[in-house]
């Protein structure tokens, strides 16, 4: 994960200037986060938990032959999405500070409200899949010491999970071992359904004009993304699909997304 590759770089920047080691931390941290498209977009597998809902739309696209298309869109939006959150950064990051303090029990409320929501968005199609994805995922959550009582649920006597499940360590391996069971009982099949067919519909430059014919789109993701990175605890895990879920709300093709869709990518 991108915080692994933070903690790896870390002791490395005690001899660095202040600026040189904050630099240095800031780009692997996005390079990392964009890095995770990869995996998610040539194996359906996310290399990080920001690059989820890449998987739904950049698998579809490369085992139709457009690997390179996915990933150089992933690219260019990654780099919108990367150069909007500095520039958020740097100029809102006061306000957004004090407003990050005020959350409390009432906010989280409604952040877990707003999960339960993309479930059944995300769901469409197959709810009661989606209804045991998120019963499965509350069973996780009670896992460690009650907040309020103190007492331990689930532990089974292990001290590793007095501290609960940790979501990343969750959302990594709950996306990777459906693809490694598929991968393991299809053998080489299943590692030659990703073609690369036509590099002249991926090329950089068309892809990125037809990213920027989208600014709707980008607008809404860096604004959503900006806003979930506000609330404590959350980050790019959740951000991403919720701009995910927006974007295919206000699509006019709602039902070219999970196929290979360009605009769910985009988000």
């Amino acid at each position: 994960t991108a915080t692994m590759a933070l903690a790896l770089l870390l002791p490395f920047t005690f001899t660095m200037p202040p600026l040189h080691g904050l630099v240095a931390l800031g780009a692997v941290y996005m390079g990392a986060i964009y890095g995770g498209s990869f995996a998610a977009i040539l194996v359906n597998t996310p290399g990080t938990p920001s690059s989820i809902a890449t998987a739904f739309e950049g698998y579809p696209l490369a085992k139709s032959g457009r690997a390179i298309e996915a990933i150089n869109v992933a690219t260019v939006s990654s780099a919108i999405g990367g150069i909007a959150g500095v520039l958020f950064l740097l100029i809102l990051s006061p306000p957004l500070a004090r407003l990050s303090l005020r959350f409390g029990p009432a906010e989280y409320f409604w952040v877990a409200m707003l999960g339960l929501t993309l479930i059944a968005s995300l769901s469409e199609g197959s709810l009661l899949k989606g209804l045991l994805g998120g019963t499965l995922g509350m069973i996780l959550g009670t896992i460690g010491v009650a907040p309020i009582g103190g007492e331990t649920r689930f532990t089974f006597g292990l001290p590793v999970l007095q501290g609960g499940v940790a979501m990343i360590v969750a959302l990594i391996g709950l996306f990777v071992l459906p693809e490694l069971y598929n991968m393991a009982s299809q053998g080489k099949a299943a590692l030659q359904e990703v073609s690369i067919a036509s590099r002249q519909q991926g090329s950089f430059w068309r892809v990125m004009k037809r990213v920027l014919s989208m600014p709707g789109n980008l607008t809404r993701s860096c604004i959503i993304g900006e806003i979930v990175a506000i609330i404590p605890g959350a980050g790019g895990n959740i951000a991403n699909l919720v701009a995910y879920n927006e974007a295919k709300r206000a699509s006019k093709h709602p039902e070219q997304y999970g196929t290979g869709s360009i605009e769910g990518l985009v988000a």
